[in-house]
């Protein structure tokens, strides 16, 4: 699968998941400590949650915004971004910071979403690590992997790099667009 600038998904959440992570999500597919029954298939009535069901449950989406929100999923023994909704999402480094932008519709140039992102001003809504220093952002229905080239995600798979560290995340709402930024903790 391609890298490219901006993702979507297919009716769902994204994940914004740390490289680190991205092995250890399973999307649809049943958890790896779960032998389904044979003809089990996501969607199906079942004594355990895939990583799909667990993203897709509205109690998990703590900051709400007009297009859904964004909240926390438990990873392994970290965490991942949830961000509600299929809209599309792309991904800025830029000096001044790590942005993630989520865009209902493209006729908005990105840096007229950050300009009034900063005009309305932050709200901070977690923390995130990333030891490896990457990101990943992809339709979280998909397998994740080490490398983003196998995620086979059909939107692709957008990577940003701000290093690895702390990040707290915060949160901006303007113009009917979600802004993220990744602020690095000293």
């Amino acid at each position: 699968m391609p890298i490219v600038k901006q993702t979507a998904s297919g009716g769902g959440p994204v994940i914004a998941i740390p490289a680190e992570l991205a092995p250890l999500w399973r999307g649809v597919l049943a958890p790896l400590e779960v032998t389904p029954p044979p003809s089990w298939s996501w969607g199906d009535a079942c004594d355990f949650l895939c990583d799909y069901d667990r993203i897709c449950e509205p109690d998990l989406y703590t900051s709400p915004t007009d297009y859904g929100g964004l909240g926390f999923i438990q990873v392994g023994d970290g965490q991942a971004l949830a961000l509600d909704c299929e809209i599309l999402t792309e991904a800025v480094l830029r000096d001044d910071g790590c942005f993630i932008v989520r865009n209902p519709v493209d006729e908005l140039p990105t840096e007229r979403i950050l300009a009034a992102a900063s005009g309305q001003g932050f709200r901070p809504v977690g923390e995130l690590t990333l030891q490896d220093g990457r990101l990943f952002i992809f339709d979280s229905a998909y397998e994740g992997y080490a490398e983003p080239e196998a995620i086979e995600a059909n939107d692709g798979v957008v990577v940003i790099a701000p290093g690895p560290g702390r990040y707290q995340v915060l949160l901006s709402s303007p113009e009917g667009r979600d802004v993220i930024q990744l602020r690095r903790q000293r």
